[in-house]
Formats: C-alpha cells, sequence, structure tokens
C-alpha cells in the first residue's frame, strides 16, 4: 500500500499547478537562452495567463525553488538554488544590464526564503541563508546568514537555522 501511495504522491506532485508553472518558466528561459525570443515570450505569456506569474525570460533561477502560491509573483533576478516564496513576492531592479545587479535586477544567493509579501527592487546582492520576513522591503545588499525586516529591510539577527 505504501508503494502505491507514495506513487500517487509522486504523480500529483509531478503534476501539480505549481511543477507545470515551474516548468513553463523553464522552457521560457530555456528559447530565450537559444536566442529564440518569440517562442520564449510565448511560454513567459502562458504563465501569466494560467498562473498570475510573472518570472522574465531572462531570470535564471537554480534548481529547487518552491512558490507556494502562484499569483502575483513578479521576477526578474538572478536567483541560487533552493529559493522558497510564500507569494506575492517581487524582484525587480533598473530593468536593464547594468554594471551593478543583473541585467539591473538583483543577484540573489542559494537557499532564500521569502515570506507573504516581501519585495527586493534594487539591483542588490543577497547572500546565501537569507530570510526576509512578510511585507519587507529590501533596497540594500543583505550578507550571508542574515534575517531581515521591515520597510526598507534591517538586519535583525543571524540566520543560524
Amino acid at each position: 500500500m505504501r508503494k502505491s501511495t507514495s506513487f500517487l504522491g509522486l504523480l500529483a506532485g509531478l503534476f501539480s499547478h505549481i511543477s507545470i508553472a515551474t516548468s513553463i518558466y523553464r522552457l521560457s528561459h530555456y528559447f530565450f537562452c537559444k536566442r529564440l525570443g518569440p517562442i520564449s515570450k510565448i511560454f513567459y505569456a502562458l504563465n501569466i495567463m494560467l498562473f498570475g506569474l510573472d518570472i522574465s525570460p531572462m531570470t535564471e533561477i537554480g534548481p529547487g525553488l518552491v512558490i507556494c502560491h502562484l499569483v502575483g509573483n513578479i521576477i526578474h533576478a538572478k536567483i541560487g538554488k533552493n529559493a522558497l516564496l510564500y507569494g506575492q513576492n517581487v524582484f525587480g531592479g533598473d530593468g536593464y544590464d547594468s554594471k551593478k545587479g543583473w541585467y539591473g535586477g538583483p543577484v540573489v544567493g542559494d537557499n532564500l526564503t521569502m515570506y507573504i509579501g516581501s519585495k527586493i527592487l534594487a539591483p542588490v546582492n543577497i547572500g546565501n541563508k537569507v530570510v526576509i520576513g512578510a511585507a519587507s522591503l529590501v533596497l540594500n545588499d543583505v550578507p550571508d546568514n542574515k534575517v531581515v525586516v521591515g520597510i526598507p529591510a534591517k538586519v535583525i539577527k543571524d540566520n543560524n537555522g
């Protein structure tokens, strides 16, 4: 019985709206990297129409992305592996290729946790193992292993967990 239950759980996970939205983003990014802009934009628009999820095709996200609530997220950044987004998160910057940031957007390390409604709105660098509290607004660089909260976000403690 356990084998069938775990198999059904695997199927449910593979065909969940979160997995489908992530796969659509990955296809959009793949075609962007292959310089097939029109095809990339089709997948980009599909994610917006189906899930309300706006992930720029030029966004780079490592493996392990989990978005708990898809609607209302806007992502234009370079993000490392194992990012956990709780929903209505925004990553954005200047919107162009500049000396600071990545295509004018934030550069985020591995193992990021962003609680609901938090935003990173500048071409900043966010370190590894950073936790951004709910409804926080990050406008400055954040070093590794920190917890930040507030508007504008400030470091409140080290992230030892």
